[in-house]
């Protein structure tokens, strides 16, 4: 990897020519990869407490419990009410359409945005696979307005839950619609419990980037590569 003490746009792109030969396609992940996650549920939950007219204690609250049971939960909304005593399925349900539709503007990480450009600059494909709820999942790339970065976002929900990561398909389809090959692809993902075991199967060179929720995760299975931050994807080694 090539250390730099400022950013190098010259530098950066000779290293992603001379390294990366036989590399076409770099796909990614969304939450905690490209963008924080944290940022888009913070704004979910002012919206609802701004619904139920609850102080800035309860807000807090609402943001603790998240924190607490994000990783453990198979039902973040549901706990989030239940700490605060007012769970309803009503209620419940209301938060949900909370979540899947809030518009808040976010914005990449910053070392995500100056990548795409340089490898948008390279003509290199790019591409997301992202789990999660389809109208939610849409909806965050909606308020990070990236369309533009991407020549395909494949959203695994469409399959079916079943068939979200770490099942092969979503990598077998973005195959399919960029018409590119997993020997010639790189797929950037975060939690190395879910993200890299498809693509790995399908023949992706998996690179993981330790930030997020799943930082502290010490499993490297199926991990060809573990990076700090996406100015390494291009050998550029300095604080993002």
């Amino acid at each position: 990897m090539i250390s730099m003490n400022q950013k190098c746009l010259g530098t950066m792109m000779k290293y992603i020519s001379e390294n990366f030969k036989n590399i076409q396609t770099f796909i990614f992940d969304l939450d905690y990869v490209l963008f924080n996650e944290d940022l888009y549920y913070f704004a979910v939950f002012e919206k609802v407490s701004d619904f139920l007219g609850l102080d800035s204690r309860s807000l807090n609250l609402m943001k603790k419990t998240y924190k607490k049971n994000k990783l453990i939960s198979k039902d973040i909304l549901g706990d989030i009410l239940k700490s605060l005593n007012l769970y309803t399925p009503q209620l419940q349900e209301k938060f949900y359409e909370f979540y899947k539709n809030t518009y808040v503007p976010l914005s990449l990480y910053k070392d995500a945005k100056e990548t795409l450009s340089i490898l948008r600059k390279k003509n290199h494909k790019l591409g997301i696979i992202t789990n999660g709820t389809l109208e939610a999942q849409k909806n965050k790339i909606k308020c990070l307005g990236i369309e533009r970065f991407f020549d395909e976002i494949l959203y695994a929900r469409e399959f079916g839950k079943r068939y979200e990561k770490p099942h092969v398909k979503p990598f077998i389809e973005i195959c399919k619609r960029l018409k590119i090959k997993p020997y010639q692809s790189v797929y950037i993902g975060d939690n190395p419990v879910i993200d890299f075991i498809g693509a790995k199967k399908v023949g992706f060179v998996t690179i993981r980037v330790l930030r997020g929720a799943y930082k502290e995760f010490k499993s490297k299975i199926y991990v060809d590569y573990e990076i700090n931050n996406l100015y390494e994807l291009l050998g550029a080694k300095y604080n993002a």
